[in-house]
C-alpha cells in the first residue's frame, strides 16, 4: 500500500499536470465559468484517486453531478452553499 506522502506526490503531480494542459489551451484557472463538464470530470477522477474511492458515482453518491451543478449553475451553487451553511 502506498504511504500518504506518495499519494500526495501523486495527486499533486497529476493536478499539476491539470492545470497546465488547461492553461496550454487557454483557460484560465480561476474562472468559474471557464469550467467545462470535461475539467469536472478530470477533476472528479482525481479526487476518486486522492480518497481512494471505488467510483465518483456509486448509488445516491454523485461528484460529477454534484461538481458539475455546483460549478455550472450559479443559481444552484447558492442553494448548495445554503445547505452547507445551516447547522447540523
Amino acid at each position: 500500500m502506498k504511504s500518504s506522502k506518495e499519494i500526495d506526490r501523486k495527486f499533486k503531480t497529476e493536478l499539476a499536470q491539470l492545470l497546465d494542459k488547461y492553461e496550454a489551451i487557454g483557460l484560465e484557472k480561476n474562472t468559474i465559468n471557464s469550467v467545462e463538464e470535461m475539467e469536472i470530470s478530470s477533476a472528479v477522477v482525481l479526487i476518486v484517486k486522492y480518497l481512494r474511492l471505488n467510483g465518483g458515482s456509486i448509488g445516491d453518491f454523485d461528484l460529477y453531478k454534484l461538481l458539475n451543478v455546483y460549478f455550472r449553475f450559479p443559481e444552484k451553487r447558492k442553494k448548495i452553499n445554503n445547505i452547507l451553511s445551516e447547522k447540523h
